[in-house]
């Protein structure tokens, strides 16, 4: 699917990320695209606090992405919740948009703010998330 690339500044560890620093970075979103928020959180993919010491989005964030109705939304994130305060809208998201495609890698390595996402999920009979490749496809300039 055609996905586009939100780019925040580096976050912090337990780091709330606000609707407003979302809408200023987020190029324009289709309803369709998948959209993967980039926070530079996966280069502590081996650091022990890596998933207790994650930001997350605030409800506010995760509506107005929710809003832009999404067919996908990925993070390098391993959370996308606070769990202290939980506030993201779940049940909203999984009846609105569904699909949740994280933690991502290497989302720096994207030079543009659009391209084509493809994703490999295993097939897992009576499971409710499992492992997956995924790739950003990048057309040539």
């Amino acid at each position: 699917m055609d996905c586009v690339l939100i780019r925040l500044q580096d976050v912090q560890p337990g780091e709330r990320i606000s609707r407003e620093e979302v809408e200023r970075a987020a190029p324009p979103i289709r309803p369709g695209d998948a959209v993967l928020v980039r926070t530079g959180w996966d280069r502590r993919w081996r650091e022990p606090d890596f998933v207790e010491g994650s930001p997350y989005l605030s409800r506010d964030a995760a509506n107005w992405l929710i809003d832009q109705r999404p067919a996908l939304l990925g993070s390098d994130l391993p959370r996308f919740d606070s769990v202290r305060a939980p506030e993201f809208p779940w049940r909203r998201f999984f009846a609105e948009v569904k699909l949740l495609l994280a933690p991502v890698v290497n989302l720096d390595a994207v030079p543009v703010d659009r391209a084509r996402l493809i994703a490999f999920p295993l097939k897992i009979e009576g499971a409710v998330s499992t492992p997956c490749r995924a790739a950003v496809l990048v057309e040539e300039q």
